[in-house]
């Protein structure tokens, strides 16, 4: 790569630009390519993947081929209103044009993605959705990151990693290029579309505002990239923004040193078919062990756990907060941002079967309690007694013990959820992290840049988290169904424009 750099020209021109590696921008240039453009995608980071690598995996679609291999009837028009449902009272009716894009399109994204190599199990039912639409990639996200890179070299699409676009080129009033930086030298580069690709904004507290107010100093992002480089350039070029930005912290567990299996598996077609096969044939009681030891430490405990009796100590022992929906934002304020779920054998009995499960992970749909303490040991502890328990997760006894002391009198008033029945459960450490941010560039169903005061920004389209405008994903699956359908979009509309210029 850096040989490749350093005979790169210092100016240069292609039919499309994509900024931005992860699933929204390798689909954009995918589909670009298909159509006949020459295409240059760049990623600032060491190597492409984005936040999509980082997901669970879901793509929660209607009307797909999985649906109908098990009978189940649905339409676009119901998965629309059950979004619309997830949404609640916080944006129930944001973006109509572009919700129904995406639950009109979802299904040929899915039967896209299939046709490129990657395989999923489900669907998954997912309340309040009416039928089951979550379908989970196997054996990991890090399955269309390897799937569609190849078919973006296959295409001839050039992939340029740890470059950064610095700003827009313009001319008179559309866009016309990029000022790119990489390996201590500018590029000025002419294109006769540009995309952004370039993610959210959960790793740039600052441009977040009102929007992470009361957050302490522990919060951190799981993908540190989404710095929300496209929103500050497409904005210095007069783009119109969600003035909206909704970033809600999550509790999820601390990420092992090493690398997940499941991000390293390959992912030949042949593999994964036939582990789809094996998924389809065989009893769940021989597939489940067998993924189970595979599961990494990014999956995020349900929120219900706390409602059911659990508590949230930080790492010396303590109570800091007693409010289910505050947990995540008050511990960004505890000693290193760490804490440990503590709980008793009913909570455990309790998340043990369907509806009440304890995280989804990748091929699964859903694990419980007794799927993580057996088979991830390091993030789940044990033992019959508080000190005992206290020991496993290196707490002083007393501290520990004060904490359910204190919780089990509270709770004894209310009559429910006391910490009595062993064995008693720690799991942890976890902390607080800010998965994504649900807010962009505004832009049409065409992926167009809209402009602040009216109209579009020609030559400018934006795709994925970048380009969502107002509209709000709730649920699992959605955030990677918008990535992959509206980068598709647009790469072909983007391809399309910039070879119907004559002056280009």
């Amino acid at each position: 790569m850096i040989s490749e750099i350093q005979s790169y020209p210092s100016s240069k021109a292609v039919d499309v630009l994509v900024i931005g590696g992860g699933g929204a921008g390798l689909a954009a240039a995918i589909e670009a390519a298909v159509h006949g453009a020459q295409v240059l995608l760049i990623e600032k980071g060491p190597a492409l993947g984005g936040s999509t690598g980082w997901s669970v995996g879901s793509f929660t679609a209607s009307q797909t081929k999985y649906q109908m291999r098990r009978g189940i009837a649905d339409s676009s028009d119901a998965h629309g209103e059950d979004l619309v449902e997830m949404n609640g009272c916080v944006r129930p009716e944001s973006e109509p044009e572009l919700r129904s894009f995406l639950v009109a399109n979802s299904p040929a994204t899915l039967d896209w993605l299939q046709n490129l190599g990657v395989e999923f199990v489900g669907p998954f039912e997912e309340p309040p959705h009416r039928v089951a639409r979550m379908h989970n990639v196997i054996p990991g996200s890090n399955a269309y990151v390897q799937r569609l890179e190849l078919e973006a070299r296959r295409l001839g699409v050039e992939i340029l990693c740890n470059t950064s676009a610095l700003s827009l080129l313009c001319h008179d009033v559309s866009v016309c290029g990029a000022n790119l930086f990489c390996e201590g030298r500018d590029f000025r580069l002419k294109a006769g579309a540009v995309i952004l690709t370039t993610g959210d904004l959960s790793a740039n507290p600052n441009a977040l505002g009102q929007a992470l107010k009361n957050i302490g100093p522990g919060l951190a992002s799981v993908n540190r990239l989404a710095t929300g480089d496209g929103h500050k350039i497409a904005m210095q070029v007069g783009a119109a923004i969600s003035q909206d930005i909704i970033a809600k912290p999550t509790i999820r567990f601390v990420p092992t040193s090493s690398s997940p299996i499941l991000r390293r598996m390959p992912t030949f077609p042949f593999l994964t078919k036939l582990m789809r096969l094996g998924f389809e044939l065989l009893p769940m009681s021989v597939i489940r062990p067998l993924l189970l030891r595979f599961l990494g430490s990014v999956l995020q405990p349900h929120p219900a756990i706390f409602e059911t009796g659990a508590i949230l100590i930080n790492r010396d022992g303590e109570l800091f907060c007693d409010s289910p929906t505050k947990l995540a934002t008050e511990l960004t304020h505890q000693p290193e941002g760490l804490g440990y779920i503590i709980f008793d054998e009913k909570v455990t009995q309790h998340f043990s079967k369907w509806p009440h499960y304890l995280s989804t992970a990748p091929g699964l749909g859903y694990i419980y309690i007794s799927d993580l303490c057996h088979y991830r040991p390091d993030v789940c502890r044990t033992a019959d007694t508080i000190r005992g328990l206290a020991s496993e997760i290196g707490i002083e006894p007393e501290k520990l013990d004060e904490a359910i002391g204190a919780h089990n009198q509270k709770q004894k008033l209310r009559g429910y959820g006391q910490i009595l029945v062993p064995p008693f459960v720690a799991l942890g450490p976890v902390r607080s992290f800010l998965v994504l941010t649900d807010g962009g560039l505004k832009v049409d169903p065409q992926m167009r840049v809209k402009k602040t005061g009216g109209g579009i920004i020609s030559g400018l389209f934006a795709a994925g988290a970048v380009g969502q405008g107002d509209l709000l994903l709730q649920g699992h699956g959605h955030h990677l169904a918008w990535a992959f359908t509206s980068g598709r979009e647009a790469g072909a509309q983007a391809a399309d424009y910039a070879l119907s210029k004559s002056d280009f």
